[in-house]
């Protein structure tokens, strides 16, 4: 995990990004989009927006800057939102595309704000918000009301732990973690990804895991099989040893679940190695690693094919 520039703040970092997504991350300004910092403030709410119900997750990354994510209970599509606290009042800006926002696609496409909400008097600890959504386009306006379901002191119960909606979502599908605890503790993990279907909200699949809380950002949708279909994947932690870092590779771990067509839903694939990358074009899986401790060290590059959702070795490591 490498600390970020200056203007991202000197407690901030990126768990799981490389240090060329850091370089990209602090030129974008403002969109703090896809940085996390560990045991950030985080808070869950469900409401009216008009005449629709939403959901949506705030966390605060770097005062006063933040990132969320919020849907229609009828459309189930996450939406970006960038906020920040200006003069007390809680300002949210609305990104939205034909897919999520996310770390593979944020530098592949030019994102505008298209909306924005403003929260006067806003706090964390609020039982109920009450602000407005505004069109950037059309100047249409709308009341808003949001009922705070799980706060950043909030560790929840057994049955009814607390959960993190995912900016990332498949095209029939979205993700929500579910936690260990409270979401400012640097304890706390992700005990279990849900998979839930757009049109009815409904829990299809729950899988167990045991994995780093970073907001919500620990889901990824992508193709890791090469068979056309998206799957996901969820962020662990990273290595113990920062090393592979240090040479601008990803250092972290993650779980892949794979989608299975004929049974209409996601399959772990148990796909291991750290900092794991997905070439699509040559339909190949590099892992990377760092040769021992020595006068000079250097990556080494192992090549994976998939074979029946299985990780095949395609040749001898090399050098990279």
């Amino acid at each position: 995990m490498r600390p970020l520039p200056a203007f991202f703040g000197p407690t901030a970092a990126v768990p799981g990004i490389s240090g060329k997504w850091i370089g990209r991350l602090a030129a974008i300004g403002g969109m703090v989009l896809g940085v996390i910092r560990s045991a950030a403030a985080q808070a869950s709410y469900t409401g009216q927006l008009g005449g629709a119900r939403v959901e949506m997750l705030l966390e605060q990354i770097i005062l006063p800057r933040g990132i969320g994510v919020y849907l229609y209970s009828k459309v189930g599509t996450p939406i970006v939102l960038n906020s920040n606290i200006r003069h007390g009042a809680l300002v949210l800006t609305e990104y939205t595309a034909d897919r999520p926002i996310t770390q593979q696609t944020l530098f592949k496409t030019k994102y505008k704000p298209t909306a924005t909400f403003t929260i006067p008097a806003f706090s964390f600890s609020t039982p109920v918000l009450h602000g407005t959504w505004r069109s950037l386009t059309t100047k249409r306006q709308l009341p808003l009301t949001l009922t705070l379901t799980t706060g950043p002191d909030d560790a929840g119960t057994a049955g009814a732990p607390p959960t993190a909606l995912q900016m990332d979502a498949a095209p029939d599908y979205y993700f929500k973690t579910l936690l260990t605890g409270k979401s400012n503790d640097p304890a706390t993990r992700v005990k279990a990804v849900q998979v839930i279907e757009k049109k009815t909200n409904r829990i299809i699949q729950q899988f167990p895991v045991n994995c780093r809380a970073i907001g919500s950002h620990n889901v990824s949708v992508d193709d890791y099989n090469f068979d056309g279909l998206l799957d996901f994947s969820i962020y662990e932690d990273d290595a113990e040893t920062p090393d592979l870092a240090s040479f601008g590779y990803n250092n972290s771990t993650s779980q892949y679940f794979l989608y299975d067509p004929a049974a209409k839903q996601f399959i772990a694939s148990g796909f291991q190695g750290i900092g794991l990358r997905f070439d699509a074009q040559q339909k190949r899986v590099y892992r990377y690693t760092l040769s021992p401790s020595g006068e000079r060290r250097v990556i080494i590059k192992t090549e994976y094919s998939v074979v029946h959702n299985r990780l095949v070795l395609t040749g001898k490591p090399c050098f990279e």
